[in-house]
């Protein structure tokens, strides 16, 4: 009677046993193969964050200061641009409160203010005549839309939507404190300082379109 007794507890004893969920440590290898999955699933986030692609052509306004060499002014400023190669500038208030207006077809530039008006090939030349400051125009065209021209690019800092935070390029070095959203759904910069080569340049965006 005895021995059965034994035998029927060492019988539950195995059966308990053998229906417990068995936990065995986490190997090293499993650890490790799981930091490599993480790793390489943010290697192919950060792959699909794609550089911002702002449009060729746009309408803005908004506020510019600049300072060259102890010179400089403010003004409103509203900003259209139909083609790489053809805008209108209006700068309303710099120089005594005037309007300055510059123009560019293809490679001619016209630069009014008043009744004076100036014909040239070289638009950064022009204004640094006319206005006693150097504006980097041509590196505008691409910065004012958040992105880098197309050469001398030294280094492009980026934030995790793809957008660029700073820049440097051709002695300048850009930054972007915040992006806006225009109504095609474009993000594009609202803050932006430009500094280099003696010259410094604050813009705020108001509106594009």
């Amino acid at each position: 009677m005895q021995n059965l007794k034994n035998y029927l507890l060492a019988a539950i004893i195995c059966t308990v046993i053998a229906c417990s969920p068995s936990r065995l440590p986490e190997s090293t290898d499993t650890t490790k193969l799981q930091t490599e999955e993480l790793a390489k699933f943010e290697e192919n986030k950060a792959k699909k964050i794609k550089p911002n692609t702002p449009p060729s052509s746009f309408n803005l306004s908004g506020a510019m200061a600049v300072n060259h060499k102890g010179k400089g002014w403010n003004a409103s400023l509203n900003w259209s641009q139909s083609s790489p190669n053809n805008y209108s500038i209006r700068l309303s208030g710099p120089l005594g409160g005037k309007t300055i207006i510059i123009d560019r077809k293809n490679s001619v530039i016209t630069y009014r203010d008043g009744r004076k008006t100036i014909k040239s090939f070289n638009e950064e030349d022009l204004l640094k005549k006319e206005t006693k400051v150097s504006i980097p125009v041509n590196n505008l065209y691409y910065w004012v839309r958040g992105v880098a021209a197309p050469i001398n690019i030294q280094s492009i800092n980026r934030n995790p939507n793809g957008q660029i935070t700073s820049l440097q390029q051709s002695g300048f070095y850009i930054t972007y404190a915040q992006y806006m959203t225009d109504s095609h759904c474009n993000v594009l910069p609202k803050k932006v300082q430009v500094q280099g080569n003696g010259v410094k340049i604050k813009l705020v965006v108001r509106s594009w379109g």
